[in-house]
Order: C-alpha cells, then structure tokens, then sequence
C-alpha cells in the first residue's frame, strides 16, 4: 500500500479525467454501458446487412440503391465506428481523454439520430413501419447508454 493521500494521487494523475475514488466506482458500470452500445451497434448493422432491402426501402424509398450499393455503404460505415469505439474503449480503459471522447460521441449519437428522423421528416413518414421503429428504438438507446456514460464522467 502507498503513503499518499487520494488528493497527491489525482495531482499526479493530470492525464486522468476522473477521480480516482469515481474511477473505482464508475469503471464496471461505463464499460457495461460501453459494451452494450457496441452490440446494439451490432444488432443494427446486421440487421441492415441481411436485410437490406427493408433498409434501403425505408431510407431511400424512391431510389432503387441496390443491395450490394447499401451492404458497401454500411460496411465502409462500420470501419469507422469500429476506429471510434476503439478510441472510446481506449480512453475508458486508461481513463485518458474521457470526457472529451465521451462528448464526441454524444454528438455523433444525436446527429446520426437527426439524420434518421430527417429521413422520415423529408419522407412524410409515409415509410415509417415497424421495422423503421425498431432502427429507431436502437439509435435511442445507443444515444441513452452513451449519454449516461457522459453524465457519470461529467460529475
């Protein structure tokens, strides 16, 4: 055990972004959390993958983009959400550039969340099925898990 008080080891710690007595606390919930927003990334992504004509149906109702088109797309989409959670599991792991790291990602959440509802807005919801809600529903809670994890750094 070390002689220094919890205050001399966060003074030392200038990179570290939380506390150490937060870090101990918050480290298991922010990495569920994190876990649980890739898979729900996942699910999405594979969803749009085998089914890309429910997808493409959806989000380009009048244009024929084509299955192949729509299967390159997402999956030029997924390398760089695979560079972004690599960074954000990065910087959870050393807790290192966290809160700006978690502030991106609250701001790519919601604007790839405008980006859905402005489809549907441009489309007269018209479009707007079950399966459209259940894209939605994910993006929700994908912004809900990495919202939560922000507040939890944030205090």
């Amino acid at each position: 055990m070390h002689n220094l008080s919890e205050e001399e080891l966060d003074a030392l710690g200038f990179n570290n972004e939380v506390t150490t007595s937060d870090w101990i606390r918050l480290n298991r919930k922010l990495f569920v959390r994190t876990l649980l927003a890739i898979v729900l990334t996942l699910i999405r992504v594979a969803a749009i993958i085998f089914n890309p004509q429910g997808y493409s149906t959806i989000v380009y109702p009048t244009i024929d983009i084509g299955a192949d088109n729509l299967v390159s797309l997402v999956y030029g989409r997924l390398f760089f959400a695979c560079i972004f959670f690599s960074v954000y599991l990065f910087a959870l792991r050393n807790n290192f550039y966290l809160r700006s790291i978690s502030m991106a990602a609250v701001v790519i959440a919601a604007a790839l969340f405008w980006s859905d509802i402005q489809v549907y807005f441009i489309g007269g919801f018209s479009q707007f099925t079950a399966g459209a809600f259940a894209y939605l529903i994910l993006r929700l809670c994908l912004i809900y898990l990495i919202l939560a994890n922000y507040i939890d750094i944030r205090r």
